[in-house]
């Protein structure tokens, strides 16, 4: 009797942790929330409990169109691959509108479901009309709002190529001069294929816009394989007869602060810039870039609207955990180091910035390497020597460099064998010549083929500290980088450390049930 009692109880539980879901989803019904809102909300919904994705899916059965749009970005936020089977069923559920089959589409792309592979002819009604509808809407909420452009880039990454080519050609078909700057948009992006299409459909838009739109690209690319696309549309849209205009297209904005991070031991910072909103006072948009010194530009976050107040908030709590410098000029050199990263190893550059680069000065996404001017080396004298080597030993317990470790899971196995060795060998003698043979291991098969990596990362962060007026530290680290051709990495302190804390950390992370060998992506 008791336990039939519990199970009532637990069912009656569940059923008030709904309801009270519900209801707060109910709450936000015509809201209209801004970014930092709707992050706060999600994180408010998602400490409610484990009926909350139950509950956003049953919502979504309802077809209620009004809240679909917050249902469909709880379910994204989830980031809950057990939510693609009960919206696949949801698809094939009658009743359902359209715009909520179309808002669910969306939200499986986002979880990498290909949909070219969905009967979508018996998914949607109207599947023609469904398209030119949402299409439709897509160029009003770009007229209406020009950061609507940065979702559907995010969106774009996530389609085939194949649909990417075809998402771009019925743009062209519209004619429609709304899709003039989301296809200029298209023609900034790195693959030669799509951005060579996004030019041939600006071709077909016999509007003014479309023509200055054009020049505008080809200023940014004459000397490029676009250059040729883009003067053979030009020359058309003239023989055409569409008029030239003088109107200013260009996004007018006012840079607000840019922020630059200190380097991680992996070669990687953040940089991030942020602008005046062009057309909403006491906001800003912003867009943080995470380079590294061998890929270039990795990823991008981007936020279209955040109020000043908020910013700087956030960058007050940035400025306790991390060493930054305030730098526009500083900012941009970097970028264009890491875009020339990107060319010379053909990594593809985070499709967002096709629209973000819109936002700099002409010349300011021009692949250039950023070359530090070091001092000349000197020679180090006997007696100055072991104090180069307590700098060297000690310049990782200074902040800017307190990531400074190998992330591998080859340093796992190291680990282990360190473990190994305090258990075998109690002499301390043999113990230490265990241990240093294994570090001498550890630095050929993990640091030495990076040295020319290390040697860069340190260069960079001398030029950090200088422009951050840290000289003393900046001579540690001209001493720890005059070092390394000099002395075997075995023997230098500050290798000899950074295998220390490499091998740290992964013991630290095994304590703890976390191991890069069985999941490296959780490392990222």
């Amino acid at each position: 009797m008791s336990r039939k009692t519990n199970n009532t109880s637990k069912v009656d539980y569940r059923l008030l942790d709904k309801k009270r879901i519900g209801d707060f989803l109910e709450s936000l019904r015509g809201k209209n929330l801004t970014v930092k809102q709707i992050e706060n909300t999600m994180e408010k919904l998602f400490k409610m409990g484990d009926q909350v994705i139950p509950t956003c899916i049953s919502k979504l059965k309802d077809g209620d169109e009004e809240l679909t749009p917050l249902l469909c970005y709880a379910l994204q936020y989830a980031d809950d691959f057990s939510i693609i089977d009960p919206l696949i069923n949801i698809l094939l559920t009658k009743g359902i509108p359209d715009e909520t089959k179309t808002r669910i589409l969306g939200v499986l792309a986002d979880y990498g479901v290909d949909i070219s592979q969905l009967p979508l002819d018996n998914i949607l009604k109207d599947l023609d009309k469904m398209a030119s509808n949402s299409m439709e809407k897509m160029l009003k909420d770009i007229s209406e709002d020009i950061f609507f452009i940065s979702y559907i880039l995010d969106d774009f990454e996530t389609f085939s190529k194949e649909i990417q080519l075809a998402y771009i050609k019925d743009l062209g078909e519209t004619r429609d001069e709304r899709a003039v700057l989301l296809l200029e948009v298209f023609a900034r992006l790195s693959d030669l294929a799509i951005a060579g299409e996004a030019v041939r459909q600006l071709g077909r838009i016999k509007k003014p816009r479309a023509l200055s739109s054009l020049k505008v690209l080809f200023g940014e690319f004459s000397d490029s394989g676009l250059g040729s696309i883009i003067d053979r549309e030009i020359r058309k849209l003239r023989m055409l007869g569409v008029p030239e205009t003088d109107a200013d297209y260009s996004i007018k904005v006012e840079p607000y602060k840019t922020i630059v991070s200190s380097m991680d031991g992996l070669g990687s910072r953040a940089i991030w810039f942020s602008w005046r909103h062009p057309e909403k006072r006491m906001k800003l948009c912003t867009v943080n870039l995470l380079i590294n010194v061998t890929e270039g530009i990795k990823d991008c976050w981007t936020i279209p609207e955040i109020t000043v107040k908020d910013f700087n908030s956030t960058l007050m709590e940035l400025k306790k955990g991390a060493e930054v410098i305030e730098d526009y000029e500083y900012a941009v050199d970097l970028v264009k180091d890491a875009l020339k990263r990107n060319e010379e190893k053909a990594v593809p550059v985070p499709s967002s910035l096709a629209f973000w680069r819109m936002f700099f000065k002409k010349g300011d996404f021009t692949p250039k390497k950023y070359s530090v001017l070091l001092p000349e080396p000197y020679d180090i004298t006997d007696e100055k020597y072991k104090e180069t080597e307590i700098d060297g030993y000690k310049l990782l317990d200074h902040p800017e460099f307190k990531d400074w470790f190998v992330a591998h899971p080859r340093v796992y196995d190291y680990a282990e064998e360190y473990l190994l060795i305090g258990e075998k060998y109690k002499n301390r003698k043999s113990y230490l010549i265990k241990l240093r043979k294994l570090n001498q291991e550890f630095i050929k098969e993990l640091i030495v083929p990076e040295k020319e990596k290390l040697k860069r990362m340190l260069e960079l962060t001398w030029d950090f500290l200088m422009r951050k007026g840290c000289r003393e530290k900046a001579d540690m680290v001209l001493k720890v980088l005059n070092n390394l051709d000099r002395i075997p990495l075995s023997e230098n302190p500050f290798i000899q450390r950074i295998t220390a804390e490499s091998i740290r950390v992964a013991l630290n992370n095994m304590k703890k049930g976390f191991d890069m060998r069985v999941n490296p992506d959780a490392f990222d």
